[in-house]
């Protein structure tokens, strides 16, 4: 049996976290459904592009002071669309609700477009699947 290197673990855990987050693009095509309202789809490509009405987005245009950047559900994190709809405690634990109803086991990526292509994906399901996991992903969203 090898042994790990105790050593190893925070270092490989510094190298990991300190890179910056690598930009995913999400294809167009991916989330233009027949079966998705326009009005949905138009929503997911402002989150996508993020465009949508954000404290980080308010901040950047200068509508907002930088000390009104907190969440609106008081969990004390800056507020952009990647904490929003995946990490904050309140509005993001819908996530957990879905993945736990697919019976999936998954860790959460950092941005919005790789969750999109990891929820999409889900190890590998065949192409009819994955368009059944992007209307739910779509309409969830």
């Amino acid at each position: 049996m090898r042994r790990i290197n105790i050593k190893m673990v925070p270092s490989a855990y510094k190298l990991l976290t300190i890179q910056p987050p690598s930009v995913s693009v999400v294809s167009t095509s991916s989330f233009w459904n027949k079966d998705v309202p326009l009005k949905v789809v138009l929503f997911a490509w402002r989150l996508f592009c993020d465009r949508l009405p954000t404290k980080n987005n308010f901040i950047r245009r200068g509508v907002i002071t930088y000390e009104a950047r907190l969440c609106t559900a008081g969990c004390g994190s800056d507020e952009t669309s990647d904490h929003l709809f995946l990490h904050c405690n309140i509005y993001g634990t819908i996530w957990n609700y879905i993945y736990r109803w697919l019976n999936v086991s998954t860790v959460f990526p950092l941005s919005v477009g790789d969750h999109f292509i990891q929820f999409t994906a889900l190890g590998g399901l065949a192409r009819v699947h994955q368009s059944i996991l992007q209307v739910l992903w779509l309409a969830t969203s």
